[in-house]
């Protein structure tokens, strides 16, 4: 059946702001969805409170606060499609980057690219991880100091090995940001070795 009153998002966001009590039972990326939500109607103090009761799920690794502008008007320019910055990708190759590095602990660093583009994780004993998209718009992790990926690695479900390096089988945007962090970090333990 097709409700003829659909409900506004501020409404939405007024209604299910204070019910964090349902945040331990969503999943990160559920979690992630919903954060955006309270980010376009500027409820950072709602984001931090969901992010605080989602924690009690103890599998959690974390979430960031998301830095997403408002929402705005779409802008038409003729025919061009023209978003306003942020509204359609919230984050860059580069925010995946920090986010594994932060996953991965203390002594990981990160250099990123020009424009967020791609970023470099560096392991405590000095080995790099380039992330950046190919041609082919995966996810790349490319490692110089292991260049032959077509040895069996152990690589957690779902990673593959190509001529750039390895990369997460039919990852997305859409997978969200502590997905593939979590996801990526798990890769880079599993090349080290560890």
């Amino acid at each position: 059946m097709i409700n003829k009153y659909p409900v506004a998002l501020t409404d939405f966001v007024t209604v299910w702001g204070g019910s964090t009590s349902v945040a331990p039972v969503l999943s990160c990326a559920e979690l992630e969805a919903l954060l955006g939500l309270f980010v376009a109607t500027d409820q950072q103090d709602t984001v931090t409170a969901w992010i605080t009761a989602h924690a009690e799920r103890g599998d959690c690794e974390g979430h960031d606060t998301p830095t997403a502008p408002r929402a705005g008007r779409t802008v038409e320019t003729g025919s061009v499609y023209c978003p306003p910055p942020g509204a359609e990708f919230p984050f860059s190759i580069s925010d995946v980057a920090r986010a594994v590095a932060r996953r991965l602990g203390s002594g990981w660093s990160v250099e990123t690219g020009p424009w967020g583009l791609d970023g470099e994780v560096t392991s405590p004993c000095g080995t790099v991880f380039k992330l950046y998209v190919d041609d082919e718009d995966d996810l790349i992790a490319a490692c110089s100091s292991h260049s032959d990926f077509s040895k069996d690695l152990n690589l957690p479900d779902g990673f593959l090995g190509c001529d750039g390096g390895i990369y997460l089988e039919l990852a997305s945007y859409s997978d969200g940001l502590d997905y593939l962090a979590g996801r990526y970090a798990e890769a880079f333990r599993a090349v080290m070795g560890r």
